[in-house]
């Protein structure tokens, strides 16, 4: 029997029965030859190619061969087959052709022809039943496959259900199709391998998993030009083949979906978790993945689909994934807290520079304060002695001395403004010492002033500077001086009368009271 595996053709309905019929071409020239040649023509169907009259295969010795075709994957012909109506329409063409393969029987545009003209029978034989088809499909797709039971009736007469292997049946499946490629040692540490360390007595072994990891020893095999799949390779590729089974399968998938199946489809600890097929579709729409990830991933093994309690559920393909997924995984939350950890510095470098640079500011903002106190103080003092010397120029002392006054009135309130714009600058960074600095010099420059100098205004500024160096002082926890300063600031006001500064100073020094 010689097979021809038609993989993936079914992704590619235009002219698929040409496809398939060179495949078999391809697969037969080294197994032996056609009793004849030239009868084959482009354009025929598949039951028209393996029903020439008098054009069998056979090998070297002469002994028939039977062709088995093998349609793996079939259950494509159901999703990307169905994406658009040119596809629906070239698989409906294929099945038919297909069917007709299966049931041995004449296809309608041959009838038609024979029907025209009689000699065109002729050239076929209508009893041939000298080939084998298997089809292989996906459990899930099973109620997909009972469609076809109408054109093909003979789908559901033959069925055999591929579940997981024992030890032995998996060692079976490596060892007669490998040949001479695997010895039975080796065969037997791939199998454990697969079951995750079980001896072959106790091992049960996913059949997809086991032909995806011979499937890569074998192209490791071709690559490093060797004749056989030895022990030390299968070590070397112990730690990489599922790692890169596992990162080819996600590579053109956005990171969402990564992180969807890393955080969702295995435990803390690193066991595998199911999920419903519903919730899953719904993170990975969230993750950004387009639509068909899940079949998607399902067909290239990574996932599973099982019915739990009329529940389709989303697993793992199998345990031996799980330390290269928790692997990523780790890496991952290992990365993801990196880039937090520097993001939270960056933000604290920040502020780290914006408290510098108000610390700066209200350092010369303390300097202009200091500098203006001092020179409201010069002035008002040589305005009083000025006074006191020109008592006999009456005109000319009664105008410097408004000059002076006007000059001290003027400093006092910009000190009181730069107590008030000071203090609301400086509380956020917790720096109101600078605050209790400059209020204890404006303080002190009251206290300095002759009794002559100093008016209703000149009381009511000093009752604010009271006010906010009782405030600082309170945020110091010195409550006993804090009060104290309050106290005279309330004092202070009410030798002052009840104007608008007044009752605006009492409430503040009530307030912090």
């Amino acid at each position: 029997m010689s097979g021809v595996r038609a993989r993936r053709l079914l992704a590619r309905l235009a002219d698929a029965a040409e496809q398939i019929k060179d495949a078999i071409f391809r697969a037969t020239q080294a197994a032996g030859a056609w009793t004849q040649t030239g009868v084959a023509v482009a354009g025929e169907s598949l039951w028209e190619f393996l029903h020439h009259r008098d054009d069998v295969l056979r090998d070297a010795s002469g002994k028939p061969l039977v062709p088995l075709l093998i349609f793996d994957q079939f259950e494509e012909i159901f999703t990307l087959a169905q994406s658009d109506d040119f596809g629906r329409q070239r698989a409906a063409q294929f099945l038919e052709d297909l069917a007709d393969l299966v049931e041995n029987r004449a296809p309608k545009a041959l009838e038609a022809r024979m029907d025209e003209d009689d000699a065109a029978a002729e050239n076929f034989d209508f009893a041939r039943a000298d080939y084998r088809i298997l089809i292989a499909l996906r459990e899930d797709y099973l109620a997909h496959l009972e469609g076809l039971k109408g054109a093909m009736p003979s789908i559901t007469q033959n069925r055999m259900r591929l579940a997981r292997m024992t030890g032995q049946q998996a060692l079976a499946a490596v060892m007669k199709p490998g040949g001479k490629l695997v010895s039975e040692e080796v065969a037997a540490a791939i199998v454990r391998f697969i079951a995750g360390g079980s001896e072959l007595a106790n091992a049960e072994v996913e059949p997809s998993l086991l032909s995806l990891i011979c499937r890569e020893l074998n192209n490791a095999r071709i690559a490093q030009g060797r004749t056989e799949i030895s022990a030390d390779l299968l070590a070397g590729s112990r730690d990489t083949i599922l790692s890169e089974f596992y990162e080819r399968a996600l590579a053109d998938q956005p990171a969402g979906v990564r992180q969807v199946i890393e955080d969702n489809l295995l435990t803390e600890s690193g066991f595998r978790e199911s999920l419903a097929e519903e919730r899953l579709v719904k993170l990975f729409a969230a993750a950004g993945a387009p639509a068909g990830t899940l079949a998607t991933l399902v067909n290239r093994r990574l996932l599973r689909i099982e019915e739990r309690l009329d529940v389709r559920r989303v697993e793992l393909t199998h345990d031996v994934l799980c330390g290269v997924v928790k692997a990523s995984r780790d890496l991952r939350l290992e990365r993801e807290a990196r880039d937090e950890a520097e993001k939270k510095l960056a933000a604290q470098r920040a502020r780290e520079l914006a408290t510098r640079k108000a610390l700066v500011r209200a350092r010369q903002i303390a300097a202009v304060c200091g500098v203006l106190a001092i020179g409201a103080a010069a002035s008002a003092i040589f305005g009083y002695v000025s006074m006191k010397r020109a008592q006999e120029a009456e005109t000319r002392a009664q105008l410097t001395r408004l000059m002076a006054e006007n000059a001290r009135s003027e400093a006092e309130k910009l000190i009181v403004y730069l107590l008030d714009d000071f203090y609301l600058e400086l509380e956020p960074v917790g720096r109101l010492d600078i605050v209790g600095e400059l209020s204890k010099r404006a303080l002190d420059y009251y206290g300095a002033l002759p009794g002559e100098l100093r008016t209703t205004q000149t009381e009511r500024n000093r009752a604010l500077a009271l006010v906010r160096y009782g405030s600082v002082l309170r945020t110091q926890s010195r409550l006993d001086e804090s009060d104290k300063a309050l106290s005279e600031a309330v004092d202070v006001l009410a030798g002052c009368g009840t104007g608008a500064t007044n009752r605006r100073a009492r409430r503040s020094a009530s307030a912090w009271d």
